[in-house]
């Protein structure tokens, strides 16, 4: 019995396709752009999407450029938070640790859903590379990115604001 032959998926198609009925607006919808976060099909839609580049045989497997744009657009995501971290921090104490309170909250939204659509990644291209899980990868960069620089001027911005409300409740 003779299979017809499979249709190789392109990298560059297929990256795009996710990138812009997944990645994108999950990060428009993240941020309160969008309307809402996708729906079933939507997800399976990309779930496939990333599944059919990644079991392609050699040389048309992709994992591990799939895990590189993760990877990139997990940064990207990160660092254009951080650009509403530091506005905040120019405005107030209590601005900035709402901020940094949302930050943290839009980015776990953000990675819990990524980490789904790009879980084939971490059934067998993370764990056989030695690389991070996805979800590991995400809190990495965002610890590397945000929260480790951002560390002080948090409890700075927390003891300010503590002392401030102290002060007026003594008065």
């Amino acid at each position: 019995m003779q299979y017809p032959p499979l249709e190789i998926l392109p990298l560059n198609e297929g990256w795009e396709k996710i990138y812009k009925m997944g990645v994108l607006p999950l990060q428009q919808s993240v941020e309160g752009q969008g309307t809402e976060l996708w729906g079933a099909n939507k997800f399976i839609m990309v779930y496939d999407l990333v599944f059919k580049l990644c079991i392609q045989r050699d040389p048309y497997n992709y994992s591990e450029q799939i895990y590189k744009n993760y990877c990139k657009v997990i940064g990207e995501y990160i660092h254009s938070g951080s650009e509403h971290l530091s506005r905040a921090q120019k405005d107030s104490d209590s601005k900035y640790l709402e901020e940094f309170y949302l930050r943290w909250t839009r980015f776990s939204i953000y990675i819990n859903r990524m980490t789904k659509v790009f879980g084939y990644l971490d059934r067998f291209y993370t764990p056989n590379f030695r690389v991070r899980s996805t979800s590991e990868e995400g809190t990495f960069q965002f610890r590397k990115w945000v929260l480790s620089p951002s560390l002080g001027n948090v409890l700075k911005a927390s003891s300010n604001l503590f002392r401030s409300e102290s002060a007026e409740d003594v008065d």
